[in-house]
């Protein structure tokens, strides 16, 4: 770029030199065509390095990954395996399993060599790919063992099925289960019907218009309470408070696994916990506090992100706020709502993406908050994702009150996960960000009469089974959203699940 700004810059230099220059300049940058996109550019970019990824391949064909022989990562592999074998230099032209913009570049190729490159670039992402959307699995792994892995063995389940259809009150078939919805479906019907008729909603300009709530007023008894209470607590710093509920819950020793030895270490705690929930660095919070440096901070820091305790004194905390009786006056304490809020990121955080209204890294932190109002779980998810596994772990995760329901706006709803929710004993209830139905009443009725029944309820209960026990599922492994990723066919249990879920939402009231 600077020889290109000095060549525009020479008054001297004619049209013809000019363009002689700049294709001087760029004769060493590779060759991608005009409109092929950055993710054709990643590609051609690698594969002009490729031993690295050839190393990373030969090792991946000697594991015994599971996928349907049909499927493209297999005959990709199978192709590879013949020239790792035969220690080939390059391939020869064929046929390729691949999509159209990767199997262009490979095409594109002049030599076998080249050929060879691009194969192996466009084999590694659908290997990226298959392992995310569960086409292909590996038994050994964590994170990518088939969906019939993680499942209750068939014998297991068949012995202990029972037990959790009567723990989760669960009938022997869907359609007596789905039954007890029709009354409630019935009414909410007709009182949808009365509201437009009378004008009290309706669509207007495309869009379904609810009038509303009024503000209730604030009675004179609740302004003086309120000034009575703060005025007998009066000013109070954070020191003071983290110092009074640690007395209280010893959440320091929860962190620590032990009683702090010293006055300077429990200090460091303290300071470690403002850097962790602020955005304050350890730099600035040894600026504010005299006696301690940043690299203690930081050592104590990654201490308490490694031990694993932070949950577990959050939860004495919590347990601490929910013991006074005036936050039976805030809620009923079985009824979180859950969202996610964007907090800043480095850009060399691997799991942080672009902020769509700030354009800068961060990542999401997606938290449940109870009813009475403490943070009973919160958890790093990726931007511009689903939200509806992370929403259903959170709620079996928690170990602060046996929920009912939880409210969760578009980005945390699916037919899916309702259908889920409702099986495992709790609901989700959707609250549309931006509702835009037209004949909302007929569609309720159509909705309910014409989805068939499905007889899959014993597999997607088993599915359930293994959330309620486990605690692990693909729900919440991994992001799914984009086309690229999207998973097979639905099977019959995900039908059956959304079947659930869509008849469930249609009867809420």
């Amino acid at each position: 770029m600077s020889a290109i700004r000095r060549a525009l810059g020479d008054p001297a230099l004619t049209d013809a030199g000019l363009r002689t220059k700049v294709a001087i300049v760029i004769a060493p940058l590779p060759t991608v065509s005009i409109g092929s996109g950055r993710a054709q550019a990643i590609r051609a970019e690698m594969a002009t390095r490729p031993a690295r990824l050839r190393a990373l391949l030969k090792a991946v064909s000697s594991l015994n990954l599971d996928y349907d022989d049909d499927h493209p990562l297999g005959i990709a592999m199978t192709a590879l395996g013949r020239v790792y074998t035969n220690k080939e230099n390059g391939l020869a032209a064929l046929g390729t399993p691949f999509a159209t913009t990767p199997r262009a570049l490979i095409e594109a190729a002049a030599t076998a060599e080249e050929r060879l490159a691009a194969y192996e670039v466009a084999t590694a992402l659908l290997l990226k790919r298959s392992l995310r959307n569960g086409a292909a699995s590996s038994t050994h792994s964590i994170k990518h063992r088939s969906l019939a892995d993680q499942l209750m063995p068939p014998t297991q389940w068949l012995k202990h099925k029972g037990n959790f259809a009567r723990a989760q009150t669960l009938p022997k078939t869907l359609e007596a289960w789905l039954s007890g919805y029709k009354a409630t479906l019935t009414v909410q019907i007709a009182a949808l019907d009365a509201a437009i008729a009378v004008g009290d909603l309706g669509i207007r300009e495309d869009r379904l218009r609810i009038p509303k709530l009024k503000a209730l007023g604030e009675s004179p008894e609740v302004r003086a309470t309120r000034r009575a209470l703060f005025g007998a607590i009066g000013a109070v710093q954070l020191p003071d408070i983290l110092i009074e509920i640690d007395a209280r819950t010893h959440f320091s020793w929860v962190l620590l696994g032990r009683q702090p030895a010293s006055t300077s270490e429990l200090t460091l705690v303290y300071c470690a916990l403002l850097g962790l929930g602020t955005m304050q660095s350890a730099a600035s919070v040894s600026r504010m506090v005299a006696g301690v440096s940043d690299d203690q901070i930081e050592h104590v820091m990654r201490q308490i992100v490694a031990s694993g305790r932070l949950r577990a004194a959050s939860d004495a905390v919590v347990n601490h706020m929910l013991s006074h009786p005036v936050t039976r006056r805030w809620g009923s304490g079985n009824q979180p709502s859950a969202d996610m809020m964007s907090l800043d990121a480095t850009r060399h955080l691997w799991n942080a993406r672009t902020e769509p209204r700030r354009g800068t890294k961060a990542i999401g932190t997606y938290s449940h908050i109870l009813d009475q109002w403490p943070i009973i779980y919160d958890q790093a998810i990726v931007l511009n994702q689903r939200q509806a596994g992370v929403a259903i772990e959170g709620v079996l995760q928690q170990q602060i009150a046996t929920l009912q329901r939880l409210a969760v706006d578009t980005h945390g709803f699916t037919h899916f996960a309702m259908g889920l929710a409702k099986l495992l004993g709790w609901a989700s209830i959707f609250v549309p960000a931006s509702p835009g139905f037209q004949g909302a009443s007929s569609i309720c009725r159509a909705a309910y009469r014409c989805l068939p029944v499905s007889s899959r309820l014993s597999s997607v209960s088993r599915l359930a089974a293994l959330r309620a026990k486990a605690g692990t599922d693909s729900s919440t492994s991994r992001p799914r959203s984009r086309a690229a990723m999207a998973p097979p066919q639905p099977s019959s249990s995900a039908m059956a699940a959304r079947r659930v879920g869509i008849r469930s939402m249609n009867a809420a009231p």
